[in-house]
């Protein structure tokens, strides 16, 4: 019976830390991001942006990550490259994985307003695929298979970003 209790008390202590971890991450979500992102999903990108602008300002990377997108994708009339790749830089700065691949694709390419540059281009999708993002992994694997957009042709580089984006499906 004393064993019983020993793992009970153990298995309450996880759950009350995980319960704890996600109160946590749900008040550490601005009232603002929330707000956003229910317009951004109900297509009112205008009431979106105002929101998320707040949360973004306050270094909310996912809310600088939506802003980007919304300037990208033109949801507010036209595309604005300028407002893209400052918000997608910002994200990137502060740790998101995906504006970080979008702003080493922009290097690699050359698009969005920033110049073709190889070595920033590595250094945002390296940080992504590092991080664990798998779509970084799956390009990198095929840029250094390539060659492609200045990368350097590296077959031992591709073969591990391929295989670390095999084992992360």
């Amino acid at each position: 019976m004393q064993q019983l209790g020993r793992y009970t008390t153990k298995w309450l202590l996880i759950f009350a830390a995980i319960f704890a971890a996600m109160n946590v991450y749900s008040a550490a979500q601005p009232a603002a991001f929330t707000a956003g992102m229910k317009a951004y999903r109900s297509g009112d990108y205008k009431t979106a942006q105002r929101y998320l602008s707040k949360s973004a300002a306050k270094g909310h990377a996912e809310s600088q990550y939506r802003l980007g997108k919304i300037y990208e994708k033109g949801f507010l009339g036209k595309p604005d490259n300028a407002k893209m790749v400052r918000w997608y830089r910002k994200a990137a700065d502060n740790g998101h994985v995906k504006s970080q691949f979008k702003i080493g694709s922009g290097y690699a390419q050359g698009v969005g307003g920033l110049p073709q540059d190889p070595k920033k281009a590595e250094a945002y999708m390296l940080k992504s695929a590092k991080a664990g993002y798998s779509k970084a992994m799956k390009t990198l694997g095929k840029l250094y298979k390539k060659g492609k957009y200045g990368f350097p042709r590296d077959k031992n580089k591709a073969r591990y970003w391929t295989k670390k984006y095999e084992k992360s499906k």
